[in-house]
């Protein structure tokens, strides 16, 4: 496993999320995990962002995304213990845990773009007009709205005229966001990875499952008690052993299908 050895503000859990990919502390902040000092976000990039910007550098590595973070079963709660992609420090970057969401981002229907690049266009101006009288700290996170925007702009700029190589994923409609779902929507979630790659929409991704102290119920193994309680027991306790085996074995599974997928996949 990964044996995280960043210490400083944030619980245990907080910096084995939040440092996990960006290998740095976290901010001093106002978040208070179960134990230790108060915490924020993470003082620098990921390394798939890092990833991200090398590859969007370069004209001849650039796609539409530049990269795509999926979730399953992720909460909807913004927190260190949710956020493992960093833009740079103090940018996390929310995984998208809806498959449906998700694939409407990919392959939706670009008809609204002619009104939606005019809104940022009215939005570029008022930045840069704003920008001229306010603190440099302001003007800071001003330009990394203003970056946002531009992002946007080459997202678009990138859908012009491109067919997709490979049709998206057929979906059952109606997969709720809920704990029982988490197989199905793992599957859904991979697949739309895969076929991301295939269509180069982006070449970095990352699949985030639950959250730490996540306490999924991986009922579909016949295991009624929370992931992260079971965790915290020794190993002496062989029931708690066993029933972490299968856990475990059930997340390589999911690692299997993705390399499977891969693999497969021209």
């Amino acid at each position: 496993g990964v044996n995280n050895k960043l210490q400083g503000d944030g619980d245990r859990h907080m910096r084995g999320m939040s440092c996990l990919l960006t290998g740095i502390e976290l901010f001093p902040g106002n978040i208070q995990g179960g134990s230790d000092t108060p915490a924020g976000w993470a003082k620098g990039i990921s390394i798939d962002q890092e990833i991200k910007n090398f590859f969007q550098g370069n004209d001849t590595t650039r796609t539409r995304f530049g990269s795509l973070e999926f979730g399953v079963g992720v909460s909807d709660r913004a927190d260190p213990w949710t956020r493992m992609s960093y833009a740079g420090p103090n940018q996390p970057v929310a995984p998208t845990d809806d498959p449906y969401q998700m694939y409407q981002r990919l392959y939706g229907k670009l008809r609204d773009r002619d009104s939606l690049l005019s809104v940022l266009d009215v939005v570029r101006d008022d930045l840069k007009r704003v920008s001229r009288s306010i603190s440099a700290e302001d003007k800071r996170l001003l330009d990394e709205h203003a970056e946002f925007v531009r992002q946007m702009e080459q997202e678009f700029g990138q859908a012009d005229g491109k067919s997709l190589v490979s049709d998206p994923p057929k979906f059952e409609v109606g997969i709720t966001n809920q704990n029982d779902n988490v197989p199905r929507l793992s599957r859904m979630q991979i697949d739309l990875m895969v076929n991301s790659f295939v269509n180069d929409f982006a070449r970095v991704s990352t699949l985030q499952y639950t959250k730490s102290v996540g306490q999924a119920r991986m009922n579909w193994l016949d295991i009624k008690d929370g992931h992260h309680g079971l965790s915290h027991e020794p190993d002496k306790n062989d029931d708690a052993v066993d029933k972490l085996t299968r856990i475990n074995k059930w997340f390589a599974g999911e690692l299997a299908y993705l390399a499977k997928r891969l693999a497969e996949t021209p």
